[in-house]
C-alpha cells in the first residue's frame, strides 16, 4: 500500500481512534481509486467494452500487507469494510492531495456507491470465478469420475 503522507497520517493517529480508521479507509481508497485512475487512462482502455469498475475485487486473505490496516485486521471485518466503502463513495471526501471529492465521483462513472461496493466485495470475483468454470470443458464418462 502507498502514500507516505497516507501512512503518516495513520501512524500519527491512536490506534482504535475514529482518525486512524479514516485515515485506513482514506489509504484503501486512494488504492483502489490509483488503479480505476491509471487504467481509464491507459491506450488500451476502452469503457464501452467493460468498465474498470468491473474487474476490480478484494482479495481475502491480506497477504503481503506490510502495515495491515488495525480497523479491519482479518477477513471477518469484511461487512464492516463494505459499509465503510459505501459510505464513503455516497459522500466522498478528498484524500490528502491525491483525490478531490468531485474527482473521485467522475471515477464512480456513473454507478452508485451500492454498485461499486458490491462489485469490489464479491460480484466480480464471483463473475470471474463463474466465468472460468464456464470455460472448463465438461468432464464426462470415465473422466467425470476421477
Amino acid at each position: 500500500m502507498g502514500g507516505q503522507l497516507a501512512l503518516e497520517e495513520i501512524r500519527m493517529s491512536p490506534e482504535g481512534s475514529l482518525q486512524r480508521k479514516k485515515a485506513e479507509l482514506h489509504l484503501f481508497m486512494a488504492n483502489v481509486l490509483t488503479v480505476v485512475q491509471l487504467v481509464s487512462k491507459s491506450s488500451g482502455y476502452n469503457s464501452k467494452r467493460k468498465s474498470v469498475w468491473d474487474i476490480m475485487a478484494l482479495g481475502s486473505d491480506f497477504d503481503n500487507i506490510k502495515q495491515p490496516l488495525t480497523a479491519y485486521p482479518d477477513a471477518s471485518y469484511t461487512a464492516k469494510l463494505a459499509e465503510d466503502i459505501e459510505a464513503f463513495l455516497a459522500q466522498p471526501e478528498n484524500i490528502s492531495s491525491l483525490f478531490t471529492s468531485r474527482q473521485i465521483e467522475e471515477l464512480m462513472e456513473g454507478f452508485s456507491p451500492e454498485e461499486l461496493t458490491e462489485k469490489i466485495m464479491s460480484k466480480n470475483a464471483y463473475d470471474f470465478i463463474k466465468k472460468q468454470l464456464e470455460l472448463q470443458p465438461k468432464l464426462t464418462g470415465p473422466q467425470a469420475q476421477k
